[in-house]
């Protein structure tokens, strides 16, 4: 068997530390977003919501982060416009899936994959920011059928915007503008990765 040297190990830890930075930093998009630049869009895109200082409970990831925090104000369901825009989006990356990859979205885990080789071969069309957020309402999605969230209207100074809520309701994430986030920042969004770590927030199964 060959020997591993220790200096082989040394060079392992930068790339695994590099990976759990950007994990670490993904999850906190999708929980506190902030502002993000904006691209050129004819469709209506949401703004980045803000979690506000913690009235509740103040919780801790499993990679022992405190900026997860209870959300303690009331649900508000989504408002017409909302609907008909997710609505719009969801059309808009199925016809992507179906036309291009001869793949179908049905709101399980297997549609992770299908939205990060979109993702991945830079399948965005003439409008990247409205396709992006339509990629993070696809991703609610599964999370809402597979997980136990539910959408609902968040709004805060910087305006409203589509928001999952957990089922015990002391999560709250932004799946629709994170992916852009992430992507603005020069990193590669994991779906399934994301949605592991939601989806074990909210008390599902993490297994995609």
């Amino acid at each position: 068997m060959p020997r591993c040297s220790a200096s082989m190990f040394s060079a392992a830890r930068p790339a695994r530390l590099a990976t759990a930075l950007v994990l670490m930093a993904t999850l906190s998009l999708l929980l506190a977003s902030g502002s993000l630049p904006r691209r050129a869009s004819a469709e209506p895109l949401d703004v980045d919501s803000e979690i506000p200082p913690p009235a509740g409970e103040r919780m801790s990831n499993k990679l022992g982060n405190d900026w997860i925090r209870s959300e303690v104000r009331p649900s508000e369901n989504l408002e017409a416009d909302q609907l008909a825009n997710s609505e719009r989006q969801r059309k808009l990356v199925d016809e992507i899936a179906r036309t291009q990859l001869g793949a179908q979205l049905g709101k399980t885990t297997a549609d992770l994959g299908i939205l990060q080789r979109i993702l991945d071969e830079k399948r965005l069309g003439d409008s990247p920011a409205d396709t992006t957020q339509a990629l993070g309402v696809a991703l609610g999605d599964v999370l809402v059928a597979q997980a136990g969230y539910r959408w609902i209207r968040f709004e805060d100074a910087k305006g409203r915007s589509r928001a999952l809520r957990s089922r015990d309701g002391k999560t709250v994430a932004f799946p629709v503008t994170a992916i852009s986030r992430i992507l603005d920042m020069g990193h590669r969004p994991d779906v399934a990765g994301i949605y592991a770590q939601l989806a074990a927030m909210g008390g599902a199964k993490t297994a995609p």
